[in-house]
């Protein structure tokens, strides 16, 4: 699949690596850490913006982005050997795959339960409306697809589908903070397989 988005994006991402690489001689790991985490960061920035949209690309492509966090990681932490998810734990940060998936939940969520959501994102999603009382009652309805590429891998059919699979609990929580602080504690990506 085409994404020219990503070879850029690789890119920033070394300029800010070899930048990562020169401060670590000047600040300590807590002062590192702030900055790798800090609103202002734009590692963090780069790699969330829009990421509901370029989700669906190669695995490839998504791979080459966890490995250039990765690296940043080891250098904020300047750890040669320690496994990537112990760092993201360090840190208190999920995996930009759990990133991605939780933007997608909470779209969904607030395009159920609040007004915030476009239209066009409304539109995407089909609830189901039955007087019947049945196991899940804001269950979201799969739409058919007919092929993968464009009709699985695509965010109208991965986010009802995310959305039915969270418990009911997490689903009728009333705000989204809430929410975004139950999803976290969601293994999302291991809902999915």
């Amino acid at each position: 699949m085409f994404n020219p988005g990503h070879k850029w994006q690789l890119l920033e991402q070394f300029v800010h690596h070899t930048m990562y690489l020169t401060l670590t001689y000047y600040l300590n790991n807590h002062s590192m850490n702030a900055l790798y985490c800090s609103p202002i960061s734009t590692n963090l920035s780069h790699f969330n913006y829009c990421s509901e949209t370029w989700h669906f690309c190669s695995k490839s492509a998504s791979a080459k982005l966890e490995k250039v966090n990765e690296r940043v990681l080891r250098f904020v932490f300047n750890e040669k050997q320690t496994q990537c998810q112990e760092l993201l734990n360090k840190i208190g940060l999920p995996s930009l795959t759990h990133q991605r998936l939780a933007k997608i939940v909470g779209m969904v969520y607030k395009a159920i339960n609040h007004d915030h959501a476009p239209k066009s994102i409304k539109r995407l999603l089909d609830f189901r409306n039955t007087r019947y009382d049945l196991r899940g009652t804001d269950s979201s309805k799969l739409p058919r697809v007919n092929t993968t590429t464009y009709g699985l891998k695509s965010l109208r059919y991965l986010a009802p589908k995310l959305w039915n699979l969270l418990p009911e609990s997490d689903r009728t929580i009333q705000t989204f903070t809430a929410f975004k602080n139950s999803v976290k504690k969601i293994d999302l990506a291991g809902l999915l397989s």
